[in-house]
């Protein structure tokens, strides 16, 4: 008998064959058995593939939460050791902005108890020298910020970080080709079930038909003619259930029958 899957996989033959090579057809017809032996193995070859496409995503799944968290870290070690080298080279100026303005604090100081024009100067100068500090802290800043991003990220965690992305990748590879070879096995299953119908179907004249017709009326169909449309589908259940109510009449027609030919016998004794 035809497996339920082969049935499932079956072609509506009332749909238009795309175009195939001329060859298609020329290799040795196959028994219905055969063709259900090779689409039974085609299932159980993508229900493999299905089953590593699990444990697939489920590795990819951990590995984009632990790269997430790595992600994480590393952007935390990336924006530390930044603003540590920029602190550790603008201490300098710092320093000097700092003394700078100390000294500017004391003249000020000095300033409101008497002021003149030595002292104003003194202070002019002053802040032209925190401006310039200020310039050449924003240009030293500038240049630490247009660095690449390799150079203040953690080392090991940079290194992690990329082995994960590499993983992920090859995981996505594999990915890709397990859905690559279940397409491949599905459109094998399509030509299977073309192969098997169509040169069937060219071949099926009435005493096919009258075949198909009588062991859907008995229930005794083998599968080798299979139903492909709806409504041959509606015609088929109806059909059996006027077999079965027609078989019920003439059994009960029969009995009626020896029950009269009986009493008559009884009649005539």
């Amino acid at each position: 008998m035809v497996s339920e899957e082969y049935n499932q996989q079956t072609i509506p033959l009332a749909v238009t064959i795309p175009d195939l090579p001329s060859n298609f057809y020329k290799s040795e017809e196959k028994s219905v058995l055969q063709v259900n032996q090779e689409i039974t193995k085609a299932f159980l070859y993508i229900d493999s593939l299905n089953k590593i496409k699990v444990q697939n995503d489920s590795l990819a799944t951990q590995l984009e939460k632990r790269g997430k968290t790595l992600n994480d870290a590393l952007w935390n070690s990336y924006e530390t050791n930044l603003d540590e080298t920029v602190k550790m080279k603008t201490a300098s100026i710092e320093t000097r902005k700092a003394q700078l303005l100390a000294e500017l604090d004391s003249i000020k100081k000095i300033d409101d108890v008497k002021s003149n024009t030595n002292t104003i100067l003194i202070q002019a100068n002053i802040n032209v020298k925190i401006a310039n500090l200020n310039l050449e802290e924003a240009k030293l800043k500038a240049e630490l910020y247009n660095k690449s991003n390799e150079t203040y990220f953690d080392k090991e965690l940079y290194l992690a970080n990329k082995k994960i992305g590499d993983s992920s990748y090859a995981l996505y590879e594999v990915k890709s080709d397990i859905l690559e070879s279940i397409l491949n096995k599905q459109i094998e299953i399509s030509n299977l079930t073309i192969r098997y119908h169509v040169p069937r179907l060219n071949r099926l004249n009435v005493v096919d038909f009258m075949y198909f017709s009588a062991g859907a009326a008995t229930s005794s169909n083998f599968g080798d003619i299979l139903p492909n449309h709806t409504w041959i589908r509606v015609l088929i259940i109806l059909q059996i259930i006027g077999s079965v109510i027609a078989f019920g009449y003439f059994v009960n027609e029969a009995i009626d029958a020896i029950k009269k030919a009986g009493s008559q016998n009884n009649n005539q004794t």
